[in-house]
């Protein structure tokens, strides 16, 4: 979320609590685990006494645990993803936008349609009585010089895929007869820095795939 305030970001259009409806109104801002938990979790009849608004830039909830096995191809990534508008059919409405300002005091945000959707930036400012913030967090790096530049992050579907056309690339790179060993060696070396679930999986699954699938179809590089 930015810094500007609400009054600095030049608005369409507002939504206002209507005169004639006198339920309060919750905005989920995110789809994650937290926001999807959430929805997941209220009761069939919760639009009778509340009005429900997600807002959030990414359409989808993802199943993270099984993004390692679409970065290397075990799985298709329709298969871990669920609409939002599935979560919220019957509880409320969704807008895919980003949250860029609140004001807690006069309990307002302004959000805007993602820029990089491929159309022009479009902002409104939603009224609230109740504000649940579920947006998630970044990639830490830590500090570290080096790690947004040089490294592939593990969080997303476009980081699956980025990972996934990255082993292809280097494998294809590896495949040519003009290149030297040493190179060969640096290209077909593959370091996962984190030890946890996420590491974890994505070291089995590359493990996995290139030994029980790229084996044959790369028997010049993989011995």
């Amino acid at each position: 979320m930015a810094v500007l305030s609400i009054d600095e970001i030049s608005v369409y259009a507002s939504i206002d609590n209507k005169p004639v409806d006198t339920r309060q109104r919750v905005v989920v801002l995110g789809s994650g685990w937290a926001a999807a938990s959430f929805l997941k979790a209220l009761p069939k009849d919760v639009k009778d006494k509340f009005e429900v608004i997600v807002v959030s830039p990414r359409n989808y909830f993802l199943y993270t645990p099984l993004l390692p096995a679409v970065a290397t191809g075990t799985m298709e990534e329709r298969s871990i993803v669920e609409p939002v508008r599935n979560l919220v059919t019957k509880k409320g409405d969704y807008y895919e936008a980003v949250c860029k300002a609140i004001d807690p005091v006069r309990k307002e945000l302004v959000a805007c349609f993602p820029k990089d959707a491929g159309l022009d930036e479009a902002c409104f400012k939603i009224s609230y009585d109740k504000l649940v913030i579920g947006v998630g967090s970044v990639n830490n790096t830590f500090g570290i010089q080096g790690v947004a530049e040089y490294c592939n992050f593990f969080k997303s579907i476009e980081d699956a895929k980025a990972l996934r056309r990255r082993v292809s690339e280097c494998f294809e790179r590896a495949a040519l007869p003009a290149t030297p060993d040493e190179e060969r060696r640096k290209l077909l070396s593959f370091v996962v820095v984190g030890g946890g679930p996420t590491g974890v999986e994505v070291a089995a699954e590359l493990h996995d795939m290139i030994f029980d699938d790229l084996k044959d179809l790369y028997p010049s590089v993989i011995k």
